[in-house]
């Protein structure tokens, strides 16, 4: 979370940017090398818990080739994983055979998780992408705000206090929109060509 919290005790999970990536069944993906780098972790743990990522994802493209009929059509169990109405042990009984032999709780929720939430990570992650277009947006030091149409008063404020010297640095002030972010860019574009 990078937005400030003025209201401690309104502290939310939805306030965490990309919470469909923070999961934690994903945690040692995302931060096993640090703890590798840092010390944090012996080498051989790192590299168990690196087998175990790699034999999830093997599962998840083998699920990609094998098939199953349901409701009297052929689907791959990708596709039959990803409807809302099945989980794992449904497409397991569908499928007329275990398909993972050793089931562990973690493994099977980082496999449901990254099959339903696919379509949904990866606009995220083109989200993740334009944020980082906006980080190229400078701020002049000079910009007037009150000159800027469409903000609100309280957006104004903000920015006047915060200083963003970039639109990703704006937008990740508490109460910047980005409508906002919209305004100011057409007021750069306008009025403050290089």
């Amino acid at each position: 979370v990078t937005k400030g919290v003025d209201e401690p005790y309104r502290l939310f999970t939805s306030r965490a940017e990309y919470r469909l990536q923070l999961r934690e069944d994903n945690a040692f993906e995302r931060m096993g090398k640090y703890g590798l780098k840092y010390g944090l972790i012996d080498k051989k743990v790192f590299e168990k818990q690196m087998r175990k990522i790699r034999k999830r994802k093997r599962i998840i493209e083998e699920l990609r080739l094998k098939k199953a009929k349901y409701k009297g059509k052929g689907y791959t169990l990708y596709h039959l994983l990803k409807m809302p109405e099945n989980n794992f042990n449904d497409i397991e009984r569908i499928f007329g055979e275990d398909i993972v032999r050793k089931k562990d709780l973690s493994d099977i929720s980082y496999i449901e998780a990254s099959v339903k939430y696919e379509g949904y990570i990866k606009i995220q992650e083109q989200n993740i992408k334009k944020l980082n277009k906006l980080e190229k947006i400078k701020i002049p030091e000079n910009i007037n705000y009150d000159k800027v149409k469409g903000l609100s008063t309280e957006v104004r404020e903000k920015l006047k206090k915060n200083k963003p010297k970039n639109l990703r640095q704006a937008i990740k002030i508490s109460g910047v929109t980005p409508a906002s972010i919209n305004a100011i860019s057409i007021h750069l574009k306008l009025f403050h060509k290089s």
